[in-house]
């Protein structure tokens, strides 16, 4: 029995810029696919890498080589397995991935009217318009049904196997419902002195008046036997084929796709069968009997949403917010469904499709988010971790660095502020360190603070990244009477001149100017009496 923490079906991993949280999404992802977290992860992202017979390309291989910490090889040869069998998973279908933006809307997340060229002659004539699924919609059809998602005729080695087990789960499973369900009707003759009553598609009642020996047979309440039966065998046949399609999620097939034969019977009896088994999934948890048919788990899908705080909700879902909350997915007791706007298809979210997003805090667009999405999501924070950074990048430590730069930012704004770990990853040189805060550090600051430099001064401790600039002769006399006399314009310095010690003034010692304050102040002489 597996004892990890139930995983929600709908999760935001929040948090500043730079914290991993579209990297961490790949192992979110399989932890929900292999149902292990942790070191069991590791070992089952290995286990199922070598299964499915994937090969790390020989560039990533030579680059996993080269390094000499045989902890961080380890740890590049692990996120190598997780990232091909990512994309591996992704390519089958199991796992979605999008990236909202201001433009994006309904018609590409869920269904739209797109146009669409007819004949080799692309003229005006010839435009037609048909209704295109978006990811959202593809996600969905391709969780509530494993088979619908691929073509069986273009199907992977892997993918065959994989679905021949859903199947073998699947049908074990009905075998065992079948069994109680025949034992259900014979209770039913003990007590009613019929097997139960049915109705046929087109409202009739019957009575089931026989289950023996391989036909259910049936008669009118106050009338006569009726001629036609339905085959136990078919009854139970149709039932796998249509299992995951359909009756899972609370439906029966319509006659048309049935087949031949006395297929209103057989409806009748598949939807009485799907009645009892939507009753005994209420009462079996309470059944501790080996012999309990205990129905197969759902193969789960994964749709990743990276930026979820930069589209516009509520033009991208619409309707279907609703929908994706866990009591109203498919199979649940508040289960709903809603008519879509082009297709007029009756639509539901199934309760094996994951939706995991990632938030940027630091984006001045997310102030209405959380209203929107916080009762329909589990919010995970992500911040900087310092720790998973060198302690000396040419003799500058990079975790004193930057937890002083993020101490200093939490008073001036907030948390959300904050500067994640990943700008710092991988350097090793003083022209990297200058180059990430040139780049990267100074016009992420610049963007905090709206370009207001003496608190990007402050947050770099005054060590000679940014100077006064001052006002020459001329422009005093010109710009004399419209400025503040105490306003300060800066300048980012020369690069070059960027030390080590120009980096550790960030975390330890006097700032430059209180330096020079120090260096120029005249030297105390002890005065004898």
């Amino acid at each position: 029995m597996n004892d990890s923490p139930k995983i929600p079906l709908n999760q935001i991993l929040y948090g500043p810029p730079g914290t991993g949280k579209t990297y961490h999404t790949i192992n979110k992802a399989l932890e929900i696919l292999l149902d292990k977290q942790g070191q069991e992860l590791e070992a089952e992202i290995r286990k199922a890498f070598e299964a499915l017979k994937l090969e790390i390309p020989q560039s990533s291989q030579a680059g996993i080589e080269r390094e000499v910490d045989d902890k961080i090889r380890a740890e590049k040869t692990n996120r190598a397995y997780a990232k091909l069998l990512f994309d591996y998973y992704k390519d089958q279908g199991r796992i979605g991935f999008v990236t909202f933006h201001q433009s994006y809307g309904y018609e590409e997340f869920v269904e739209g009217i797109k146009p669409e060229m007819n004949g080799k002659k692309k003229t005006s004539e010839q435009v037609r318009y048909k209704v295109e699924d978006g990811i959202f919609k593809r996600m969905c059809k391709g969780a509530r049904d494993l088979e619908s998602s691929h073509d069986k005729d273009h199907k992977t080695p892997n993918q065959v196997e994989q679905s021949m087990a859903v199947q073998e789960s699947v049908d074990s499973y009905i075998d065992r419902l079948f069994e109680h369900f025949i034992d259900f009707l014979r209770k039913e003759k003990e007590q009613n002195g019929h097997y139960g009553l049915v109705k046929l598609k087109g409202g009739d009642t019957l009575e089931i008046t026989s289950t023996e020996p391989k036909t259910f047979r049936f008669k009118y309440p106050k009338g006569k036997e009726v001629k036609n039966t339905a085959s136990k065998k078919t009854v139970k046949d149709k039932y796998k084929e249509f299992y995951t399609s359909h009756i899972q999620h609370g439906k029966v097939p319509e006659l048309e796709d049935i087949g031949k034969g006395t297929k209103s019977y057989i409806w009748a009896m598949l939807n009485a069968m799907m009645e009892f088994e939507q009753k005994h999934s209420k009462i079996q948890q309470s059944i501790q009997t080996t012999n309990t048919p205990q129905a197969p788990t759902q193969i789960p899908y994964i749709l990743i949403i990276d930026e979820i705080n930069r589209g516009n909700i509520s033009k991208i879902f619409g309707e279907l917010i609703t929908l994706i909350e866990e009591s109203k997915r498919i199979g649940e007791e508040e289960a709903l469904e809603v008519s879509l706007p082009y297709s007029k298809e009756s639509f539901g979210v199934p309760k094996n499709l994951y939706i995991l997003a990632t938030m940027n805090t630091a984006d001045r667009s997310i102030a209405l988010l959380d209203t929107a999405l916080r009762r329909r999501f589990s919010f995970v924070e992500m911040m900087p971790e310092p720790s998973l950074l060198s302690t000396d990048c040419a003799g500058a430590d990079l975790q004193a660095l930057l937890e002083a730069m993020n101490a200093r930012i939490e008073f001036l704004l907030d948390r959300g502020h904050t500067i994640g770990h990943a700008y710092f990853l991988g350097l090793d040189s003083l022209k990297g360190l200058q180059d990430c805060f040139k780049n990267k550090i100074i016009p992420l600051l610049q963007e905090y603070f709206y370009d207001d430099h003496a608190k990007v001064n402050a947050v770099l401790n005054a060590n000679g990244m940014l100077k006064d600039k001052n006002m020459d002769g001329t422009l005093q006399r010109l710009l004399g009477d419209f400025i503040d006399t105490d306003k300060k314009i800066y300048q980012i310095t020369e690069t070059s001149a960027w030390g080590v010690d120009t980096f550790k003034a960030i975390y330890g010692g006097a700032s430059q100017k209180e330096e020079q304050i120090a260096s120029s102040a005249p030297a105390t002489q002890n005065a004898n009496p």
